[in-house]
């Protein structure tokens, strides 16, 4: 096995299973604040649900794909961005009519 073969088959995936862990884990403590406060404030949950939704992608084609890598480097932000997609959602305020 070459070096370009140890650093493009698993330093690589690895380095960017850590960035994308890192990145969708960071709304975490702001979510979690937020349910402990009771209240969302100006916490934003669309972004939660749009990452919800890619995570989940890369998590099913990484399945289909067979690639562990993809696979496995996005199960921690899948389950990060769920958390944070059902709290933010269970603290959103319901209001329904016109002009709302």
């Amino acid at each position: 096995m070459s070096a370009k073969d140890i650093i493009m088959g698993q330093v690589f995936p690895i380095i960017g299973g850590v960035l994308a862990t890192v990145m969708y884990a960071s709304p975490v403590k702001a979510t979690y604040m937020a349910r402990k406060n009771g209240a969302l404030g100006d916490l934003n949950p669309f972004p939660f649900a749009v990452a919800l939704v890619c995570t989940a992608t890369w998590v099913a084609y990484g399945f289909a794909a067979r690639d562990y890598n993809m696979f496995l480097a996005n199960i921690p932000g899948f389950t990060a961005t769920l958390y944070t997609t059902v709290t933010s959602h269970a603290l959103a305020n319901r209001k329904v009519g016109a002009g709302h």
